[in-house]
């Protein structure tokens, strides 16, 4: 009996020692590859239009849902008018397999200007390949990314009378390269670079847009980020709609919170400025009358999940 006792006791401490080490030696793995598959650790949903993340483990899908929007009163003197925009975002994110992932962005906005009110439709699918993932570099994320977004006016409301519009979208095509470093235990520090060609109408546009984010998490569940991008469009001699610069350069700034609980969802706050409205982003708005071609923010509210 003694000895079965004994043996018993031994067997215990052998499996606490191997759950203890097992324990360590998967923490090491994901402090010396931050990127790696861990389908019991915190992730949070990276689902914006620019994006430097995916999901880290194949078949694992990152959903979410945003909207979000600005209202300028005609007496803060900004604007003739009271100008509102609000938008619907569902957004997505697949990891196929160690090198690619796929995912998309669908949303639904209004914009309006009193005299007139549009609604906009806009559609983002990408693919995103990752090269650097078999080669080891564990502290470094990339994205070779290749898409297409649309815009497109499905309805204006004038004076009360409403118009269903056909032809009045552009297309942008994209393709870029980015990295996200893990410099710290808490720290990353991400950059993309993205050629843009856009249709816009009977027009067309040359873009370029660079980008950085520092995110930082003070605790696995919560990650605050910074970013900042720039566009600078090419333009057609009189491209139609508003004069336009054939030449201009446009900022947008984003502060970003987000929280996401031991079950894999958990809400999100995104507030933003731009210093052009959406030119670069979004050109149909150039070929509007109503158009605006000042600075502009809003703030943005959603919910992440991460199904795996």
């Amino acid at each position: 009996m003694r000895r079965a006792s004994r043996s018993f006791r031994g067997a215990r401490v052998l499996a606490v020692l191997a759950f203890g080490l097992g324990t360590t030696t998967a923490a090491r793995t994901r402090a010396a590859d931050p990127f790696a598959c861990d389908r019991h650790g915190p992730e949070h949903p990276d689902l914006a239009t620019i994006r430097y993340d995916d999901p880290r483990c194949r078949r694992t899908a990152w959903l979410g849902l945003d909207t979000g929007g600005v209202v300028v009163p005609a007496r803060l003197g900004l604007f003739s008018r009271t100008v509102w925009t609000v938008h619907v975002t569902p957004a997505w994110s697949v990891r196929l397999a160690r090198w690619a992932t796929l995912g998309g962005r669908h949303s639904l906005g209004w914009y309006d200007a009193q005299n007139i009110r549009l609604r906009v439709h806009t559609q983002q699918v990408e693919a995103a390949f990752h090269p650097l993932a078999a080669t080891g570099h564990g502290r470094l994320h990339d994205r070779l990314a290749a898409g297409v977004e649309t815009h497109a006016l499905a309805k204006a409301t004038v004076g009360g009378l409403e118009f269903k519009l056909g032809g009045v979208r552009d297309t942008v095509a994209y393709l870029g390269y980015g990295i996200d470093h893990a410099i710290a235990r808490r720290w990353t520090l991400g950059w993309h670079a993205q050629l843009r060609h856009a249709w816009v109408f009977e027009d067309t546009q040359r873009q370029l847009r660079v980008s950085a984010r520092a995110a930082f998490q003070p605790r696995p569940p919560h990650r605050l980020a910074l970013e900042a991008a720039a566009f600078v469009v090419h333009r057609n001699r009189d491209q139609a709609g508003m004069p336009m610069p054939r030449i201009g350069a446009y900022g947008q700034f984003a502060f970003d919170w987000s929280w996401i609980s031991r079950f894999g969802i958990g809400p999100t706050v995104r507030l933003r400025a731009t210093t052009g409205f959406l030119s670069g982003e979004a050109p149909v708005y150039e070929i509007r009358e109503e158009s605006l071609g000042t600075a502009f923010g809003e703030c943005i509210v959603g919910i992440r999940a991460v199904w795996r």
